[in-house]
């Protein structure tokens, strides 16, 4: 993927594998899935879930064992966490 993952207005987004650069920002009324596990913020693990408005660094492993390590997780209350999902 590109340098950032932007969701705008009423789009949702899902990320399960790839590479993202360094921001996911989820614009009003949008939302960013992103499925994998061991998700952390600065270090301080989190659980599955809508993640609030934050700074920090969001990382983990997608479901594709991507790692994923942006600057800024989100700038939206419409992002979430969710486990990999099973075949």
């Amino acid at each position: 993927m590109g340098e950032n993952i932007e969701a705008f207005e009423f789009s949702r987004v899902t990320l399960s594998g790839g590479s993202v650069g360094r921001d996911l920002v989820a614009f009003e009324l949008s939302t960013i899935l992103i499925v994998g596990s061991d998700f952390a913020v600065d270090g301080v693990p989190v659980d599955y879930g809508p993640i609030a408005a934050m700074d920090g660094v969001l990382t983990g492993t997608l479901q594709s064992g991507d790692p994923i390590a942006t600057s800024s997780a989100t700038t939206a209350v419409r992002s979430a966490l969710a486990p990999p999902r099973t075949a």
